[in-house]
């Protein structure tokens, strides 16, 4: 994430809320869906292909019950596998998002302090502050909406 609140200013232009929050806890949780999409979909597969010899090999008055019980817990190892995969995609897409807020946090910060920093007069620091801390909220609300849209 970008280093945003180092200069004097950044405090005032990134206030705290509308800075973005550290990713690292979404990164485990999408790596925690990862790994549940793929242990689904490695039973799903062991299941498919175990159904697949009982299938052949029992062939017995009363045995489809039993194949189409092996054929729905495989279609629940598939659904599981794919709510995960999903999870994962959400939480990886709300990091992107996440990590451009905060790119354009610092962006802002570095605008502003350029800014303060070429003025000749003190007095106009404030209307510089005020504008790109307007500019640093209009990036956290967008962020926020597309996050939730």
């Amino acid at each position: 994430m970008a280093d945003v609140g180092t200069t004097s200013f950044s405090h005032l232009i990134i206030t705290p809320d509308i800075k973005t929050p550290p990713t690292a806890p979404l990164a485990a949780a999408a790596a925690h869906h990862e790994a549940a999409a793929a242990l689904w979909a490695a039973r799903q597969k062991a299941r498919e292909t175990a159904n697949a010899g009982l299938e052949m090999s029992i062939q017995s008055p009363g045995s489809e019950s039993m194949h189409r019980v092996h054929r729905q817990l495989a279609q629940e190892a598939r659904l599981l596998s794919e709510a995960n995969a999903d999870a994962a995609r959400v939480i990886r897409e709300q990091i992107t998002i996440l990590n451009n807020v905060a790119a354009q946090h610092a962006n802002i910060d570095k605008s502003a302090h350029e800014q303060i920093n070429q003025t000749p007069v003190k007095a106009a620091i404030p209307q510089i502050v005020a504008t790109h801390h307007a500019s640093a909220r209009l990036a956290s609300t967008r962020g926020a909406a597309s996050i939730t849209a």
